[in-house]
């Protein structure tokens, strides 16, 4: 399997860590922060994630 991949995160996926509870939010946190340099979040997520949260 190629390792040269790309996650598109969108708002919803973002906001989802406010429903999750103690370690399951902490384990998906970690999971996205390790691989951050192969997540797109364009600037309207960003946008959108800061005003709903």
């Amino acid at each position: 399997m190629s390792d040269n991949w790309l996650v598109f995160v969108d708002t919803n996926i973002l906001l989802d860590f406010y429903r999750f509870r103690g370690a399951s939010a902490l384990k998906q946190l970690k999971a996205l922060e390790q691989n951050r340099a192969k997540l797109i979040v364009t600037e309207q997520v960003q946008m959108e994630f800061l005003k709903h949260r």
